[in-house]
């Protein structure tokens, strides 16, 4: 996908992220279950967005720090009530320096894919080790591709269809990259908006490959939030502890 930055995704997304991220029963769930996991009160989000789950989190008492590279997610979520309540640093995930060392950081919604490369990846985890407190543990929530999906490494497809307006994704996969670069199209009465994004997919086992160059170890898998049982196919929510 040519054009695309870093902060494409968010800065398109910004105003319709918590639109499409509505469901307040999964949101109250990834916060139940963040709070169990955490073993302190200092929290780091990577990809922190709009502050979806941030926001609940410093509201239940604990100290949250995030780090968005869109501005426009980050201005965003300042905006939002109790947004004043997380301190975000705006900058690459790669490379900004939060000011503490935290008792759990979590990475939601494939937030590791972002980054591009096997290389890239397994940096930002050896970064987080060096972030965490002793016993700190990290969360990562990612989803593996369905390869049945793509035709001659691609497709097209309707996503959301309503009497107002439709959404049409278009994808590539670079399979040897593990890249996939996907618009989706939304038309409507008031135009067309472009919804790009570009990131780089693993499986468990790769997942686990990276973790362990970086020094971390595997504690829980599951599938949900609610902490159904891993099914060894599509998303999955795994915790690390430094090894």
């Amino acid at each position: 996908m040519e054009n695309y930055t870093p902060s494409s995704y968010g800065d398109t997304m910004a105003g319709v992220f918590d639109f499409l991220n509505a469901d307040a029963e999964e949101n109250e769930r990834t916060v139940d279950f963040l709070s169990a996991e955490a073993g302190g009160k200092y929290i780091l989000e990577p990809c922190v967005g709009t502050g979806r789950i941030a926001i609940p989190l410093a509201r239940a008492g604990y100290t949250v720090h995030g780090i968005e590279v869109s501005t426009a997610m980050a201005e965003q979520l300042r905006s939002k009530p109790g947004g004043d309540l997380v301190e975000v640093l705006v900058g690459d995930m790669l490379t900004a320096e939060p000011p503490l060392r935290y008792d759990l950081v979590y990475l939601l919604q494939n937030g590791l894919g972002n980054l591009l490369s096997e290389k890239e990846q397994v940096e930002y985890l050896r970064r987080v080790v060096g972030q965490l407190r002793p016993g700190g543990r990290l969360v990562l929530e990612s989803w593996e591709p369905e390869p049945e999906r793509f035709v001659d490494n691609q497709y097209v497809e309707t996503s959301l269809l309503d009497a107002n307006y439709v959404v049409l994704s278009a994808a590539q996969l670079d399979p040897g990259e593990q890249v996939i670069s996907q618009q989706s199209i939304m038309i409507s009465n008031h135009g067309i908006q472009l919804y790009p994004v570009r990131f780089r997919y693993f499986d468990v086992d790769q997942l686990d490959s990276m973790a362990a160059l970086a020094g971390l170890s595997l504690l829980h898998r599951y599938s949900a939030w609610d902490r159904a049982p891993y099914t060894e196919k599509g998303r999955s929510i795994s915790v690390y502890v430094a090894a």
